[in-house]
């Protein structure tokens, strides 16, 4: 997501009106890795300050060289990344999810009700504690029942998306209003920001 000016696009009516989501796939980047992936996001046209991934590499509960680069990727980089924990149930979770600076998303069942007695940690989502001993994941949100459009037409909406790659990037968008608030100056930046 980035920050322009928002004008004539369809965000500039939503939650964040002067963002524009930009989805891209890193292996058909140029250069094809991560570290260029990310860099290339922070830069013109894009200049995106925060990126939300629902995938990763295969599970473990140890931190990994995998972890390590996102981490490498984050001190780089001026950007904050969001990744979902896994849907496995246990302690196994993506790698990317185990990086210490990360925030890894995991899942909240809520029964599709308005009351929030009867939400609950869902037996299907990935949970920590890391082989390391840190608490992963950081943050939760919906992981049954999240309304969202289908691919058969731009009008037509389901309830059936769901797992820690609903949560994740539900999540994001509460970065990307807290982003928007501070871009608007609502924290009192200081100038020099």
């Amino acid at each position: 997501i980035n920050f322009g000016n928002g004008a004539g696009n369809a965000a500039g009516r939503g939650l964040l009106p002067n963002a524009q989501g930009v989805i891209a796939r890193y292996n058909a980047m140029s250069g094809g890795n991560r570290y260029t992936h990310t860099s290339q996001l922070l830069t013109s046209p894009y200049f995106c300050v925060y990126q939300s991934n629902s995938w990763g590499d295969a599970l473990t509960t140890a931190y990994t060289t995998i972890s390590a680069q996102m981490d490498d990727i984050l001190f780089i980089n001026d950007i904050t990344i969001l990744n979902s924990q896994s849907n496995n149930g246990n302690r196994q979770s993506r790698p990317q999810a185990w990086a210490k600076n990360v925030v890894a998303i995991g899942g909240v069942r809520h029964f599709n009700t308005a009351s929030l007695a009867d939400d609950r940690w869902q037996s299907g989502a990935s949970i920590g504690p890391a082989a390391d001993g840190r608490y992963k994941p950081e943050l939760a949100h919906f992981y049954d029942s999240v309304l969202c459009p289908t691919s058969t037409n731009d009008t037509a909406y389901t309830t059936s998306f769901g797992g820690t790659s609903a949560a994740t990037p539900i999540t994001a968008g509460h970065f990307g209003l807290f982003f928007q608030m501070w871009h608007k100056g609502v924290f009192g930046n200081p100038a020099h920001l």
